[in-house]
């Protein structure tokens, strides 16, 4: 296929390193569909996204399922402990790294705001209840504050 240009494709691999982030496994699985709903993204683009990854290395194909089942993809640059240490260290080496570096930084900090939003939501609802009460193991009743 195609090459796509470094902003599509920081996109598709923002996605993914996102959601191993977000799940704590560099193995997800995902299909197309999520794929084009988060990046917004053309099917067609998509694909080339996907190979240029591949081709680069940065991920791999663990599962290809089927024409209904979603393939599950291993990203292999997210979730390293160790930093990445630049192979040379000419001053343009070691501006893409820190490029790098920074945009690694800014997609976990995503992370944590999306995370801390949905905590501020069930903090909310959680500061509205009034009173529980347990029936049994399979149902509770909530009494909640009415939203004025």
């Amino acid at each position: 296929m195609g090459q796509v240009k470094e902003k599509t494709l920081r996109k598709v691999e923002d996605f993914f390193a996102r959601e191993t982030t977000m799940r704590g496994s560099p193995e997800i699985q995902v299909t197309l569909e999520d794929l084009r709903r988060e990046t917004k993204l053309s099917l067609v683009t998509i694909y080339k996204a996907l190979d240029n990854l591949m081709e680069k290395g940065t991920l791999a194909v663990v599962d290809q399922g089927s024409r209904r089942s979603p393939k599950i993809y291993r990203y292999l640059t997210g979730l390293n402990i160790e930093p990445k240490v630049p192979e040379s260290m000419d001053l343009m080496g070691l501006a893409k790294a820190l490029e790098d570096l920074v945009h690694e930084l800014a997609v976990k900090e995503k992370v944590i705001e999306a995370l801390r939003t949905k905590l501020a939501v069930y903090e909310a609802q959680e500061s509205q209840v009034l009173y529980r009460l347990r029936v049994s193991d399979d149902v509770e009743v909530i009494v909640r504050k009415k939203a004025q």
